[in-house]
């Protein structure tokens, strides 16, 4: 079966889901545009996006995904797509021409911004609705009459979202009458646990945040000022590193700082988890309830 995944890499999902799926015999492949440094493009088609305030740049880029795009038709149809939602795409509404050009069955993966509803985070999460009035990133982005526009999109195309945990409650039942559900994944065979050292007398507590704002960067960086004038730790704030290394850093560590507004745990939390890390971050009381017990 050949696999088709574009066009965004958020968090190394493109990565780690190609490469699994090629261990057990799938044709996959992923043309995406390389964003962030924080991700890798390991096992994939990567095009550098360039500055996204420049036109020339993003058209350039944008022609660059189409040409690798047809050099890959031209070995052969994908069975099936993966998509992942792409802001650049969504504006110009290019993700569902391309769709419908291709016209294969597909998935797409909604993760977070592209489908959130504030309405439903305000009745539950008072952090959330702290940040979302005070610059938080994705407010221009998240509103239920986006989320219903961009799920109304894909249906139209035929395509099924995935999702993990933490968005089942944004999905629109009469848009999406089923769905498929995953979890942030990896291949744990890249991370070798290094665990704490329980005689370490002052332990290196690390936070690596995408998004300040929305991370509750705020907070932590009080709550660590308070700690450290009565208890005897480092603490370093990872911001715009390089992959390999966050990942470097990460290992030496002792206890790792997710997220502390959206509620959800982070692909961060899942690789410090791997490295053997105790991992801090803020789960909303609705997804402790939706987590199995021995998560």
């Amino acid at each position: 079966m050949r696999v088709l995944h574009m066009p965004t890499n958020t968090a190394s999902r493109v990565s780690y889901t190609v490469r699994a799926e090629r261990a057990i015999g799938l044709d996959a492949y992923g043309i995406v545009f390389a964003g962030a440094v924080t991700q890798s493009v390991a096992g994939l088609h990567a095009i550098p996006l360039g500055n996204r305030k420049q036109p020339v740049q993003v058209a350039y880029s944008s022609l660059r995904m189409l040409s690798a795009l047809a050099r890959y038709l031209r070995s052969g149809q994908p069975d099936i797509i993966h998509w992942y939602y792409n802001g650049f795409a969504d504006r110009l509404y290019l993700d569902w021409l391309l769709l419908r050009v291709l016209n294969k069955p597909g998935v797409v993966e909604l993760t977070g911004a592209d489908i959130r509803i504030p309405e439903i985070e305000f009745a539950e999460n008072p952090y959330y609705v702290a940040v979302y009035h005070n610059g938080y990133e994705y407010r221009h982005i998240e509103s239920r009459q986006n989320s219903r526009k961009r799920q109304q999109r894909f249906a139209r195309v035929g395509f099924v979202p995935v999702i993990m945990t933490g968005m089942a409650q944004y999905i629109q039942p009469d848009i999406f009458p089923r769905f498929y559900s995953v979890q942030q994944r990896l291949i744990l065979s890249e991370f070798e646990p290094h665990y704490p050292d329980t005689k370490n007398r002052r332990p290196l507590v690390i936070h690596s945040p995408t998004a300040p704002i929305g991370k509750g960067t705020a907070a932590v960086l009080s709550a660590i000022e308070q700690l450290q004038s009565h208890y005897s730790f480092d603490f370093r704030l990872i911001q715009g590193m390089p992959r390999h290394a966050a990942l470097a850093l990460m290992q030496t560590a002792d206890i790792i700082l997710d997220q502390f507004v959206v509620g959800d745990r982070g692909l961060v939390a899942v690789e410090a988890m791997a490295y053997g890390k105790p991992v801090i971050c803020y789960l909303k009381p609705s997804l402790v309830a939706a987590y199995p017990p021995e998560n």
